[in-house]
């Protein structure tokens, strides 16, 4: 039975902004039997946030999630480790960026509590 929590971005209602390998593969821990993960954030068209149609996260498999921007600066403003880990992606680990993102990565120190 397909697992129905699984599921792509819609490229006509999330812009990805950013990807990167995250996890032991970034890291230098990985194994040989270790997979690449990879995490990301995406931005939504204006009328899916000002209706009902806002995704704060959206699964494409156990290996690869990708955060709304407005949910991605709530967990940065949180100090959450997985948020901080995305925005610490060493360069040679990032698959897409843009200039939105790199925004962002500008000022990363500024969220490090």
């Amino acid at each position: 039975m397909e697992n129905t929590k699984y599921r792509n971005l819609d490229p006509d209602r999330h812009k990805l902004i950013f990807k990167a390998i995250v996890g032991s593969q970034a890291h230098g821990t990985s194994t040989p039997e270790s997979d690449i993960d990879y995490k990301g954030v995406y931005m939504q068209t204006i009328d899916d946030l000002v209706s009902f149609g806002y995704e704060p996260i959206i699964e494409v498999s156990k290996d690869e999630s990708y955060y709304e921007i407005r949910r991605f600066i709530e967990l940065l403003m949180e100090a959450n480790p997985n948020a901080i880990e995305i925005l610490f992606s060493p360069d040679d680990c990032i698959v897409q960026t843009s200039p939105q993102f790199e925004l962002l990565r500008l000022y990363k120190n500024c969220f490090l509590t």
